[in-house]
This record gives C-alpha cells, sequence and structure tokens, in this order.
C-alpha cells in the first residue's frame, strides 16, 4: 500500500493527495449511511428504532442543566463545539496542508 501511495503521490502531486481525501471522505460517509439504513431495516423501521431510543432515555433535546456532570447539555454541547471547529480548522495540520498546497481556498475545501 505504500509504494502505491508513493507512486501516485510521485505521479499527481498534492493534487491526488487531495482528491484521494475526498473519495475516502465520500467512502466513509456513504458506510455510514449504509450502516444506518440496514440496522433501521433490522430493527424494524425508523419508528421502531425512535420509539427504542425512546424507551432507554436516549432522546433528550435543549437539556439546559448548568451542571459539569450532567452528560450532555446545550452549554456542554456549545463549549465542546467551539473547541472542536477551532482545533479542526485553526491547527489541523490536514487542513492546513490542504490550504497551502493548492491555488484558491475554493478549491482546498
Amino acid at each position: 500500500m505504500g509504494t502505491i501511495c508513493t507512486f501516485y503521490i510521485t505521479i499527481g502531486g498534492v493534487k491526488a493527495v487531495v482528491y484521494t481525501d475526498v473519495l475516502q471522505t465520500l467512502l466513509m460517509f456513504g458506510g455510514v449511511l449504509v450502516v444506518v439504513i440496514l440496522c433501521c431495516i433490522g430493527l424494524g423501521g425508523v419508528d421502531k428504532v425512535w420509539a427504542i431510543a425512546d424507551r432507554g432515555g436516549r432522546i433528550q433535546f435543549f437539556n439546559l442543566d448548568t451542571s459539569p456532570f450532567e452528560r450532555h447539555t446545550l452549554m456542554s454541547t456549545m463549549v465542546f463545539g467551539c473547541y472542536f471547529m477551532v482545533s479542526t480548522i485553526g491547527f489541523n495540520q490536514n487542513a492546513f496542508q490542504r490550504l497551502a498546497s493548492v491555488r484558491t481556498l475554493q478549491t482546498s475545501q
């Protein structure tokens, strides 16, 4: 696998790496979608999955509890979301490499 990757990077440069990342991302999203669909079919449909999740106490929207010991609250999700976005966009080596290796921001996105 290393030889194949070295070969196509040598031939296509960083552009080949960017396109490979896009293909890999599409395959991963497609795989997750297939798993979700198969699980919903296997359990009897989306209504059945929703009922099971509701029965287990997993359906919860806008939990405004301010306790830091509560697992998922609106505040903890917002704080973690901001931290995650800054670390992913601002300090991620892959994002910087994509931006630095192509001509425009649109191409890197």
